[in-house]
């Protein structure tokens, strides 16, 4: 049972985290890898990984590097949306106009929608997890699934103040 241990974001490239897990170094010495896909404080368990390949040289404790496309792709992205619903007709997406307010119809998109969210998150899950097993595997161990884990205390602590979990 794991008691108490330190934290640390890992990277398999050296240039950005690995987003999706971290690793778990206890007072022990031993080192787990804990998956963690989401920042909200869920009350539960965390799925924990544990493999004969070390960790600590993959420890990336620098700030991760400021994404020039992110800063570009919220602007694109706006105009070629307009652009879009300029040159698309929008029923080819979503249907027919819902002008008459049908009830039904619009809870149906908006499942839809949400069912969308919930497939493409989980698909980033499977990318997330298939991408830590291929760099095991190329460095000649096994990702194991050793248990689950409930965290009792806040993963770090920002400047502010804010506990992130």
């Amino acid at each position: 049972m794991i008691k108490r241990g330190q934290c640390f974001n890992i990277s398999l490239n050296g240039k950005r985290p690995l987003w999706g897990y971290f690793l778990l170094v206890t007072d022990q010495g031993e080192e787990f890898i804990v998956k963690r896909n989401s920042k909200i404080p869920f009350d539960k368990y965390r799925k924990v990984y544990q493999t004969n390949h070390s960790f600590k040289d993959q420890i990336f404790s620098k700030k991760a590097p400021a994404n020039i496309y992110s800063l570009i792709g919220v602007p694109l992205g706006l105009l070629l949306a307009r652009t879009f619903i300029k040159i698309l007709p929008m029923d080819l997406f979503f249907g027919k106009p819902n002008l008459d307010l049908d009830v039904r119809e619009g809870v149906v998109n908006v499942l839809i929608f949400l069912l969308a969210v919930i497939v493409t998150l989980w698909l980033v899950t499977i990318a997330r997890y298939v991408q830590l097993k291929r760099f095991v595997e190329k460095n000649g161990a096994e990702l194991v699934l050793v248990g689950q884990i409930k965290p009792v205390d806040y993963l770090q602590k920002t400047s502010n103040g804010t506990e992130v979990w």
